[in-house]
């Protein structure tokens, strides 16, 4: 650990020199915990090589451990507390001081506990430590700094920090670069990291929406809406394109998810068990063909947690502006005919909702055994032709 201390500070100095470009801004502490924090909990996995280095060291001085002191043991003589040294417990030392910083110790076989206190007069020697040590010492460390960032953060940076972690939200920005769909331009990967981050880009001091309503004629109305400190308008303001593409781009994306999957997807789809004397029920996808989904209907909708009539609940519950958005489809579009229709909600910093997250395990699931049937198909021949040699 001594050795690689200096080495790791500098390493994450200069760390943070890169991501100041990259962003194109200062970086105070609250960025830097959320870049540490996994992407289900709002970060960007970027976690910090000193920390790292001093929890890694103590997750394989636990593990490793036993098997020292059993081998001492098979030398001829009791493991004393003099000859223990040689399982460099005492390497485990820094590791157990940054856990009891955020407010953790080593429990039964060496798990992370909540507590502020030694749980035992030797807690780097478990008798039998589990398997996985450091992913659950991370976990820990970083239930604690999510905790401590949104502790001081206020109600829109706390909805912020709920919308932008779950299952899902995220994972484009860790993914691999040769998956399709994840290749931003440098511009596009800025302001999406921003975003992310509470680090948008602001217009200058006073200005004004300027898009302009649906109709391109001369003298259309724009929006004129005052731009405040953040980018919640802009998300969400009705004129220009962006509420209507962006709604479309997510429709295609589960049509094709869909279509991978061995269904038939179609958009737009018009649904007559749905339909109201006021309300023709056309709904953004409709999928069917496969026996796991033989009468999938989906309506798409994002929203902002940012949003006033959200805002107070948003900052407080996970996921709420996606549970508002199935209340509503529900009340629009309940069960009729022994068909129903999937809520597809999506909030602005990427939180799927309930629903959503459980067609795209379908989709993906489904997709993965129409592979493998696939592939089985494809080399029956030569087991025919191997079982007749």
């Amino acid at each position: 650990v001594d050795l690689v201390s200096p080495y790791a500070a500098r390493v994450d100095e200069a760390a943070d020199s890169v991501i100041q470009t990259v962003l194109g801004c200062s970086i105070d502490a609250d960025t830097k915990l959320q870049l540490q924090l996994p992407s289900d909990m709002g970060g960007l996995q970027f976690q910090r090589l000193m920390e790292l280095a001093l929890l890694a060291r103590l997750a394989t001085v636990m593990e490793t451990g036993p098997h020292v002191r059993e081998q001492l043991a098979e030398w001829g003589s009791p493991v004393t507390s003099e000859e223990s040294r040689f399982d460099n417990a005492h390497d485990a030392t820094p590791g157990l001081a940054v856990l009891a910083e955020a407010g953790y110790a080593l429990g039964l076989h060496g798990r992370p506990v909540k507590s502020d206190l030694p749980l035992g007069a030797d807690p780097a020697r478990p008798r039998a430590p589990c398997r996985h040590t450091l992913s659950a010492l991370l976990r820990a460390i970083n239930t604690a700094k999510f905790d401590t960032l949104w502790g001081r953060a206020d109600a829109r940076n706390r909805a912020r920090l709920w919308s932008a972690s779950g299952p899902t939200s995220g994972k484009a920005f860790v993914a691999s670069m040769a998956l399709q769909g994840v290749a931003f331009t440098d511009t596009q990967w800025r302001a999406a990291l921003r975003w992310r981050l509470g680090k948008e880009e602001r217009p200058a001091a006073g200005s004004r929406c300027q898009l302009m309503a649906t109709s391109s004629k001369p003298g259309a109305e724009t929006c004129g809406h005052l731009l405040g400190q953040h980018a919640d308008h802009e998300v969400q303001c009705p004129y220009g394109p962006l509420v209507v593409s962006r709604h479309d781009l997510i429709s295609d994306l589960l049509a094709f998810f869909l279509r991978e999957a061995g269904a038939v997807a179609r958009r737009e789809a018009l649904v007559p068990e749905m339909c109201t004397p006021k309300d023709l029920a056309i709904l953004d996808v409709w999928a069917f063909g496969t026996p796991d989904i033989s009468d999938l209907l989906l309506d798409v909708t994002v929203r902002h947690p940012a949003r006033d009539t959200y805002l107070t609940k948003a900052s407080e519950e996970p996921g709420h502006c996606c549970r508002e958005a199935s209340r509503d489809k529900e009340k629009r579009y309940p069960a009729k005919g022994g068909r129903t229709v999937v809520c597809f909600a999506v909030e602005t910093w990427g939180r799927l909702g309930a629903e959503a997250e459980a067609v795209l395990e379908l989709a993906a699931g489904t997709a993965a055994r129409r592979d493998r049937f696939a592939r089985a198909e494809r080399y029956r021949p030569l087991a025919a032709v191997a079982g007749t040699a």
